[in-house]
């Protein structure tokens, strides 16, 4: 019971790391190449629920996985992240991880570097993908029916076709957190295969999608319709090539900015579309809000029809800004977003509090953003918020000090306390010391006056948190991690 009522408090993916190493207390964890020579040797003397902890070395293997397990390099059990690049599993140009169906139990990969395979991860059953990164593949992932799961923190670079390939009916699956960049099509190719039963849903969050050879993002439609509903949000979609989301018909990949006008319902909102060919292309069903469109080199929204809704959004410098698009526009800005490099609104910028928590149109409720998900009086428009209100935090780029040697946090990750030393900036004055969550709300102002201080941490969720430093007016902020 007690372990219920932590994960609750925890984020995802330390809920999700806390269960699988909890697991690892009951099924058998299987060294390779300890106990034994390869991967595939360990996975076939395994039973569902052991884990299979894989040392650092390169692996030339496919591997077939037909019972629930943990396959992870030593990032599992030390959350260092040099253990991913250390640790590869080459296919040898044959399909590297495949997962049939199976009738009960989820696959768990974690801290992986999964490479040079037809695809990387083929799955017709649930699995979950954890900080690996996939490069050299044809796909990264295929999603065929049957599979779904989580996928997070990971990477897809450079893959000879989609970074993700979701394909025919999946269950819940969540995207999030990943960085999917340079792939020879698509970031994220969608197809909506016919289907019926009940709806299926897929969440595509907070990632990075850039620089891929034809859309950031590409939704191809079917004839039929199906009962499916995809909320695309928080990303930053940039400098692709084609569409930054591309909407396509008749099952056609091929990116021609036709524009469908796909009936399924598609929910994109706070993204931000910058510097694509187009920006958003097509959509018959679409709700869009809150979204930033910048820089697109043809047009910012092409073909928008049918139900779909556009509101509250901030469309500058596209080729032109609408094209074709037949329905009401609401509360639709044109300005300069007054963007820093990352992309975050610098003061003053009309994103800040420029979007809409909620969106009725007649009696129905269409759009409800929970008050804890964004700071200050409205969301902002686009994937960033204003820092100081909590959300995209400029962190130091040392994963050690604040402003060079002013002052230093140690240890990070940490346990049970931190260690704050060090002293303000020569000649400056009012300077302070905040503790805050992910959420950006503060937990606690730090007694700190120049000496070194110890603050007790073991009351803290695991997470992220940041030192939020307050000198002659500027806020600095640096990212923690609680284990």
């Amino acid at each position: 019971m007690n372990l219920l009522k932590s994960l609750n408090k925890r984020p995802l993916f330390y809920t999700c790391l806390l269960l699988i190493t909890a697991c690892m207390a009951y099924g058998k964890v299987l060294q390779v190449p300890s106990d034994f020579q390869s991967i595939t040797e360990a996975i076939q003397a395994s039973e569902a629920g052991d884990t299979v902890l894989i040392a650092p070395g390169i692996y030339m293997e496919n591997l077939t996985v037909t019972k629930a397990l943990t396959l992870s390099s030593w990032f599992l059990t030390t959350q260092d992240e040099s253990y991913i690049g250390r640790t590869i599993i080459d296919g040898n140009s044959n399909t590297v991880f495949f997962l049939p169906k199976r009738e009960k139990g989820v696959v768990n990969i974690l801290g992986l570097t999964i490479r040079n395979g037809e695809d990387g991860i083929y799955a017709e059953a649930p699995f979950n993908l954890y900080n690996s990164k996939i490069t050299q593949c044809e796909d990264g992932i295929d999603y065929e029916s049957g599979s779904g799961g989580i996928c997070m923190n990971n990477s897809f670079v450079y893959n000879l076709d989609d970074g993700i390939d979701l394909d025919g009916t999946l269950a819940y699956t969540l995207i999030k957190d990943n960085f999917i960049a340079h792939n020879e099509d698509d970031g994220i190719e969608i197809r909506l295969h016919p289907y019926q039963g009940d709806t299926a849903y897929c969440r595509i969050s907070n990632n990075t999608i850039t620089n891929n050879l034809e859309d950031g993002i590409q939704f191809i439609d079917y004839p039929d319709t199906s009962k499916r509903l995809y909320v695309v949000d928080r990303n930053l979609i940039k400098n692709n090539v084609m569409a930054g989301i591309g909407f396509m018909d008749q099952g056609e990949t091929r990116e021609d900015y036709r524009a469908a006008s796909i009936p399924e319902p598609i929910h994109i909102y706070n993204n931000t579309i910058s510097s694509n060919h187009y920006g958003q292309c097509g959509g018959g069903n679409l709700l869009f809000l809150n979204n930033l469109v910048v820089d697109s080199h043809a047009s910012g929204m092409k073909n928008i029809t049918g139900q779909s809704v556009i509101a509250y959004c901030l469309l500058y410098n596209n080729g032109i800004n609408f094209e074709a698009v037949d329905v009401p526009v609401y509360t639709t800005s044109h300005m300069d977003p007054v963007l820093n490099q990352n992309y975050l609104p610098e003061p003053g910028s009309p994103c800040i509090d420029g979007g809409t928590a909620l969106y009725r149109q007649d009696a129905d409720t269409l759009f409800h953003l929970p008050r804890e998900s964004y700071q200050g009086s409205a969301p902002d428009i686009g994937a960033r918020e204003y820092a100081d209100k909590g959300h995209g935090f400029p962190t130091s780029k040392s994963n050690t000090y604040i402003r060079g040697q002013h002052i230093r946090v140690s240890p990070n990750p940490f346990s049970e306390y931190i260690r704050i030393t060090g002293s303000p900036a020569s000649g400056s004055q009012n300077a302070s010391l905040q503790l805050i969550n992910s959420g950006g709300m503060l937990i606690t102002r730090l007694p700190w006056t120049g000496n070194s201080i110890r603050y007790d941490t073991g009351h803290l969720a695991a997470g992220s948190y940041f030192i939020k430093h307050l000198e002659d007016g500027k806020a600095y902020y640096f990212k923690l991690i609680k284990l």
